[in-house]
C-alpha cells in the first residue's frame, strides 16, 4: 500500500467526520465509528493477565483486538498524553486501512512490521494533516506540538514532512477548507503560547 493511498485515507477520515479544529481526537474519531476504547488496566481485569504479558505479547503502548466482531483498542493510561493520542491514532490506522485486529508481538521500532509502519503514516496524517497546517503560520516544531498535541520527537519529524511535502490535490484543498473556520480564528490570536487543557480525557 503506497504512502498516498495511507495518507488519502487519514484525510477522508477528517473529512467524514467533519473535523475542521486542532488538536484532533483520535479517541473521539474511535468511539463515533463504533469501536470501543479501553484501558490496559480495564484488559487486565477481564482477562487476569499480568500487565507484564500484555506488554510482553502486545508492547506497551496499545493493540487492537476483534471481540464478538467488535473492533476494541486498549492502551497504556500511564504514557504522556501526546504518546497516547499517537496510539490510538495508530491503532485507528490500522483498522481503517484493512488490517483487522493486529495482534502483534511487542517489536523494536527496527523490526515494525509494513502494517506498522503504514499505521505510523496514518497517525501522522490524521494528527498533523499538512493541507490545512500549512495555512497556519507556523514558524517552528515546538508550534507545531502544541498546536497538534504531539510529542517533541513526533513534531521534529512531521515538521521536517511539512517543508518537503506538498499536496494540491482536490482532496487536500477539500481538507484545507474544512478547517478555514478554525484558521481564521487561530491566526486571530495574539502570539502567545496558549497551554493545552488540563484535563487528559478532554485530549484524547
Amino acid at each position: 500500500m503506497a504512502a498516498d493511498v495511507v495518507t488519502r485515507r487519514a484525510w477522508e477520515t477528517l473529512l467524514e467526520e467533519g473535523i475542521g479544529q486542532f488538536p484532533i481526537k483520535p479517541r473521539q474519531i474511535a468511539r463515533r465509528r463504533g469501536y470501543c476504547v479501553f484501558t490496559y488496566g480495564q484488559y487486565l481485569e477481564a482477562t487476569g493477565r499480568s500487565l507484564l504479558e500484555v506488554a510482553q505479547r502486545y508492547g506497551t503502548d496499545g493493540f487492537t483486538l476483534q471481540i464478538h466482531g467488535e473492533y476494541a483498542i486498549f492502551y497504556n493510561p500511564t504514557s504522556p498524553i501526546p504518546r497516547i493520542r499517537w496510539t490510538l491514532a495508530h491503532e485507528l490506522g490500522h483498522i481503517l486501512l484493512g488490517h483487522g485486529a493486529v495482534c502483534r508481538f511487542a517489536q523494536p521500532v527496527e523490526g515494525k512490521s509494513r502494517e506498522d509502519r503504514q499505521a505510523d503514516r496514518f497517525a501522522a496524517d490524521l494528527l498533523c494533516p499538512g493541507p490545512p497546517l500549512r495555512r497556519c503560520g507556523l514558524h517552528s516544531a515546538q508550534e507545531l506540538a502544541k498546536l497538534c498535541d504531539l510529542s517533541g520527537q513526533a513534531a521534529e519529524i512531521q515538521w521536517a514532512r511539512l517543508q518537503r511535502e506538498k499536496d494540491d490535490s482536490p482532496l487536500a484543498q477539500a481538507l484545507a477548507q474544512a478547517f478555514v473556520p478554525f484558521l481564521q480564528e487561530y491566526q486571530a490570536l495574539p502570539p502567545v503560547a496558549t497551554p493545552l487543557p488540563a484535563r487528559a480525557f478532554g485530549r484524547l
